[in-house]
């Protein structure tokens, strides 16, 4: 159990052996983009492993306007989670917020954090007058 994030190490858990019910869990995010094997994800445990269908799932983009950020200069930051791993969009709205942090360094951004809209993308502001970025995906 993660105390901080308030998760269970398994993303998803079924131990029943019941199969009258068939589940899935498409289009969730896992906290990475490698679902299932990647590193920091969320995972399928017990018979949900083989039992759950979690294909496709979100995907995060991370853009920049401008694309690439001269020293000072400001820039819009938009994370979206509106694709999936099949390259397909889903539909939305989506029932509820997610709440998105933004990292870099050197550096700020502002708001941070910030929560997604309906169609799940969350957006800050670089200010001017900073370093150049190295944005990190975590």
């Amino acid at each position: 159990m993660d105390p901080e994030r308030n998760i269970n190490p398994a993303g998803l858990r079924r131990d029943e052996q019941s199969r009258t019910v068939q589940s899935h869990a498409r289009l969730n995010w896992w906290g990475c983009n490698d679902m299932p094997n990647g590193a920091g994800c969320d995972h399928l445990a017990g018979t949900a492993a083989t039992e759950i269908d979690f294909s496709p799932w979100l995907v995060l983009s991370i853009h920049s306007v401008p694309a690439d950020i001269a020293a000072g200069q400001q820039a819009r930051i938009t994370a979206s989670l509106q694709n999936d791993s099949n390259g397909g969009t889903p539909p939305g709205p989506f029932f509820r917020p997610v709440l998105t942090t933004f990292t870099t360094n050197p550096g700020m951004v502002t708001p941070n954090p910030v929560l997604t809209n309906a169609l799940l993308h969350a957006s800050t502001t670089w200010p001017a007058g900073q370093p150049r970025p190295a944005p990190q995906v975590r």
